[in-house]
């Protein structure tokens, strides 16, 4: 195992695969920091092979990321090969097999073992660039598996670790030189034009000085729980509402689509003038666009708020005890 960068090595490969436990929020830091990877390897081209992290046993959310990051990387060009999801398929084993990877980056946020070994059971002759993580001494195997790697990177654990400080250590290293970047997502055309057409469906009409701010508001966490309870929300949107300077605000609500009902019912129920709610039945874009038009982001997942960041919004976070923090 090195510890030098593996640069010289990388500048004469022509297609690397990347191996990570992708979760929707990783997508725009990945995005951002591959988007400058590519540039210093343009003769490179790319593969990823996405394993969704489970949320416990809440496996339908392991189906809704896959579709999710589907989504997005249906829209851009700079992977060439996708395999979604291998442990469920010896196919797709094969397929990585059959391309005979010169390099496979594991890109491990927890640094497993069970990512060195599906990526030796891809091509034992590649080289190998991944994460590891302080070892306690008597953790033989761990170590063991850490020597197949040909160049490693100390990585923090994940529950420790902070998204852009993770991606910018590991593209630092590739690069061989510091790196750290704003998260990024590109909006296809399409779902720009279909916020503007959602907007004028709703009434709001930006364009009007005399129209109030659009705020939007997420009260569900990543396992799609309302940490916000609705009732709450309801009561927090009326007193800001009755504020002169707050009157004319839109309110725009992010509901998962397996709860979009359950919010819709109680909105009947609780009736709100300019509440809106969004859900994104259809594809991942119809968030972002939606959110790109409003005027600040309220949310207690780190997804949208970093969606924000990444489309220059505004953005608070609130915490579980429905505090509002600044994200700045």
């Amino acid at each position: 195992m090195q510890h030098i960068s593996p640069t010289s090595l990388l500048q004469s490969i022509e297609r690397i695969l990347f191996v990570m436990d992708l979760s929707v929020r990783d997508l725009i830091y990945f995005q951002s920091y591959l988007t400058d990877f590519a540039r210093i390897y343009p003769q490179t081209k790319f593969d990823l092979m996405i394993k969704a992290r489970e949320h416990f046993f809440l496996t339908r959310n392991k189906s809704f990321q896959i579709k999710v990051l589907k989504d997005v990387f249906k829209e851009q060009r700079l992977i060439s090969n996708i395999y979604f999801d291998p442990s469920s398929s010896q196919k797709l084993i094969r397929q990585a097999q059959s391309m005979k990877y010169q390099s496979i980056v594991l890109l491990d946020k927890n640094a497993q073992t069970k990512n060195i070994e599906l990526a030796i059971k891809i091509n034992p002759k590649s080289s190998l660039i991944g994460t590891t993580t302080k070892t306690k001494w008597y953790n033989v195997l761990k170590k063991r598996a850490y020597k197949s790697l040909n160049f490693s990177i100390e990585v923090t654990p994940h529950e420790h670790a902070e998204l852009n400080n993770f991606y910018a250590s590991i593209f630092s290293y590739l690069n061989g030189k510091d790196v750290k970047l704003k998260p990024l997502l590109n909006i296809p055309k399409k779902w720009v034009i279909y916020a503007k057409l959602r907007f004028m469906k709703w009434g709001i009409n930006k364009k009007n000085q005399d129209f109030g701010r659009v705020f939007f508001i997420n009260p569900f966490d990543d396992d799609c729980n309302c940490v916000c309870p609705l009732k709450n929300l309801f009561n927090a949107i009326i007193t800001l509402k009755q504020q002169d300077e707050w009157g004319d605000v839109t309110c725009i609500l992010h509901t998962p689509p397996q709860k979009f009902y359950e919010v819709k019912r109680f909105f009947a129920d609780h009736s709100v003038n300019n509440l809106f709610l969004l859900s994104a039945d259809y594809d991942f874009f119809q968030i972002p666009a939606i959110l790109s038009l409003c005027d600040a982001v309220f949310s207690v997942d780190g997804l949208c708020v970093d969606l924000a960041s990444a489309l220059n919004v505004q953005a608070f976070a609130i915490d579980k005890l429905n505090n509002i923090k600044n994200n700045e």
